[in-house]
């Protein structure tokens, strides 16, 4: 929530949470970011009545999962009595069948988390139980396998993610179909997931995509057998009012009402003079190819954009030199535009976000990620798209500095300082830099 108040400062917010700890930390944390534009309330939420009023979009992450099942109940029922009519529900929670897998190393952790105090020490015990678990088995053995994928997913994770989702008392996984029934029999109907392509049935192989047309339309069955087929174990729902009508036939010119940014890269070892091959960033070998060279010239800038969003049809025109390339284009992509999406090349954005062309004398980050950068154990920030980044040690010292305050020059004589401390290491060919000397060479250079 305080991500969404720091991009959209004219709209309203409030954050609802039964502990006053964390009510509290909220709270703290607002007076050091100054967002006027949003509010924190302790509350049960099964005793939220209709005076809280309706909204436009409901969200509650990491809630229903960790909650008892008389209070999930709740948790559909403020959705139904609290979104406006065409308001808009999201809703994230542990899903089956891939938390079957998890389970097994969620107990054992809890079980040797109980022998202490403290969060902090429930937490780092428990990651040494994994590491202790790993060193101990058969590298061949299947149980091992499943302990190194948890030990190296939590090793990423914030301190918070690895307690709330593996030590806390509750923790109760749904298959979607059971979601979706708990849904409707509020009044709720599914719209779908925020991952479009996760829904997409073409992004399977082809023999698998054959027997899951053959289910039919029914989009929940669909998705409920490619959650099979992956071993899903999170989902991020998205519902509605079950009396507002969903239009699921996209039109193709839906692809220029968006900014997009670029999923993909040019393959420059697959590409020949006569076509251009670009793969999936994180999936490389989903691939797509084009012969057309103005269409291949605006791919290739679209990808030099980075993360920041565009308009396609602005990018078109900046890129094709006459009307007669940019309406063949154009054509193309409006052919192309929906597939591209639904495979996960294109991203699309409604907000272009708060992107800077040049670096200031003294460079300022937004201050949430400044604030996140500072607290022990985080690993992860909110960009200015809303998204949630991963962050190293060196990345985030220099976060906390670019409050305005700091020239570059200063910025890095404080990271020399931290190095000279011990605090830092620097890694070049397998040679670690620890004098300022040699550091400044070496960051100057960068």
């Amino acid at each position: 929530s305080v991500g969404l108040a720091q991009m959209y400062p004219d709209k309203n917010f409030i954050g609802i949470d039964i502990s006053g700890q964390q009510i509290k930390k909220a709270q703290d944390m607002l007076k050091e970011l100054k967002f006027k534009n949003i509010t924190f309330i302790k509350k049960d939420i099964t005793k939220i009545t209709e005076d809280l009023g309706t909204f436009d979009y409901i969200i509650s992450h990491g809630v229903l999962s960790w909650v008892p099942p008389e209070v999930q109940n709740k948790v559909f029922e403020v959705y139904k009595n609290h979104l406006s009519p065409n308001g808009i529900g999201f809703i994230s929670y542990n899903a089956l069948p891939g938390w079957n897998m998890v389970r097994s190393v969620r107990d054992v952790m809890k079980f040797h988390a109980n022998r202490f105090e403290k969060a902090e020490d429930k937490i780092t015990q428990s990651k040494a139980l994994l590491e202790f678990l790993s060193n101990n088995l058969n590298d061949n053995d299947p149980y091992r396998q499943v302990i190194d994928s948890e030990k190296n997913m939590l090793s990423e994770a914030n301190d918070y993610y690895v307690f709330h989702d593996h030590l806390e008392t509750e923790n109760h996984q749904f298959y979607l179909h059971e979601f979706v029934n708990q849904a409707e029999k509020h009044g709720l109907q599914y719209v779908g997931d925020t991952t479009i392509s996760s829904m997409y049935i073409g992004n399977m192989p082809q023999s698998t995509i054959k027997q899951l047309a053959s289910i039919g339309s029914d989009i929940v069955m669909q998705e409920q057998y490619m959650d099979f087929l992956k071993n899903r174990r999170f989902r991020n729902s998205i519902l509605s009012r079950n009396n507002v009508k969903i239009d699921r036939n996209i039109s193709p010119d839906k692809i220029f009402d968006f900014l997009v940014t670029a999923n993909f890269s040019k393959d420059a070892d697959k590409s020949t003079t006569e076509s251009s091959v670009f793969y999936h960033k994180k999936i490389p070998d989903r691939t797509m190819s084009f012969t057309d060279p103005d269409l291949i010239k605006v791919f290739i800038s679209l990808c030099d954009k980075g993360l920041r969003p565009v308009h396609l049809k602005n990018l078109i025109e900046d890129v094709c030199e006459n009307k007669e390339d940019q309406e063949r284009v154009y054509s193309i992509i409006q052919r192309s535009g929906i597939e591209m999406m639904m495979r996960d090349f294109l991203s699309l954005h409604s907000d272009q976000g708060n992107f800077i062309d040049v670096v200031s004398k003294k460079p300022i980050a937004n201050p949430l990620a400044r604030y996140q950068a500072s607290q022990k154990g985080c690993y992860m920030i909110t960009n200015c798209l809303g998204d949630r980044v991963k962050i190293d040690k060196i990345a985030s010292l220099i976060l906390r500095y670019l409050d305005g305050t700091n020239s570059v020059k200063d910025i890095m004589i404080k990271i020399i300082e931290h190095t000279e401390k011990g605090e830092l290491l620097f890694n070049k060919k397998d040679a670690q830099f620890k004098s300022a000397k040699e550091l400044t060479i070496l960051i100057e250079k960068s």
